[in-house]
């Protein structure tokens, strides 16, 4: 049984404005599917967004991976045929249910055995970005898989010098409630490299009817990703303006953090004394 068909919801589709609509964004996606699943309602509500996603590129080799193999030996798929060919298409066909358009850039994902220097993600992420103006950026948090984590580190570094673009982080879903520590650390490390987040609701849809629609349209995905998962992917999303602290801002910000540490750990120090000092003797 195909594992959305028990998924329906209830209601209309409309996008519910919690401030600018239909302005068009731009999305940095890690992989194939990761920006529908995170930001679906968010992208239903700015319809002509682009949607960039930088592991998306076709093993010169045509080998697979153990992802692909999980996902498309049941549609009659083998090894040696494309797979990314496959999923560019229903890459293709979700976006456009939400009135998206894609760009897949070449780079490999992590499961082909490739690594990239987040120095040459970040350059032709930017080439990307500059080319298409925006007004507005979203950028996954990166929790957990090593290709969200280097998406993540290459899309920061553009803030800085684009102080003109709205930056936004967007929390992967479902990962983001599959792995909350891991999710927390990644948020205080931003905060530890002198950024500062703003919890954000922007225009979406709040029935889901959109989302669950572009989620359809990856039916090699829809087995791998399990019932269960699409469920959460189907929670809320959540985002957060960042923004690049000055550098005395970072300075005081670091240093009321050493303060806070010194005095926290001078009181824990007295507490002790003052326990050791009614203990008992021995």
């Amino acid at each position: 049984m195909n594992v959305l068909a028990r998924l329906k919801l209830i209601g209309p589709t409309v996008a519910q404005s919690h401030g600018q609509r239909d302005i068009p964004l731009t999305v940095i996606s890690p992989h194939l599917d990761d920006a529908v699943l995170s930001c679906s309602q968010v992208l239903f509500a700015h319809p002509g967004s682009t949607v960039i996603t930088v592991f998306a590129g076709r093993p010169p080799d045509g080998r697979w991976n153990w992802w692909d193999i999980s996902c498309l030996l049941h549609l009659g798929l083998h090894p040696g045929q494309d797979p990314m060919s496959v999923r560019q298409k229903e890459d293709r066909e979700a976006l456009g249910a939400l009135a998206a358009s894609p760009v897949h850039l070449p780079f490999l994902d992590a499961e082909y055995g490739t690594a990239y220097a987040i120095e040459e993600i970040a350059q032709v992420l930017a080439q990307y970005v500059d080319a298409l103006v925006p007004e507005s950026v979203l950028v996954p948090l990166g929790i957990l898989h090593v290709d969200h984590a280097a998406t993540h580190k290459a899309a920061i570094r553009l803030i800085r010098a684009r102080p003109h673009i709205r930056w936004i982080i967007y929390e992967e879903l479902p990962y983001r409630f599959e792995y909350p520590e891991h999710r927390e650390a990644r948020k205080r490390e931003l905060q530890d490299e002198g950024f500062e987040l703003s919890e954000l609701t922007l225009p979406h849809d709040p029935n889901k009817q959109a989302k669950l629609r572009a989620i359809r349209r990856y039916k090699s995905q829809l087995r791998a990703l399990g019932r269960n998962r699409i469920r959460q992917a189907l929670r809320d999303e959540q985002y957060w303006q960042v923004s690049a602290l000055r550098e005395t801002e970072v300075r005081s910000s670091s240093e009321t953090a050493v303060a806070n540490a010194r005095k926290s750990a001078r009181s824990s120090t007295l507490n002790w004394a003052a326990s050791e000092e009614a203990a008992p003797g021995c």
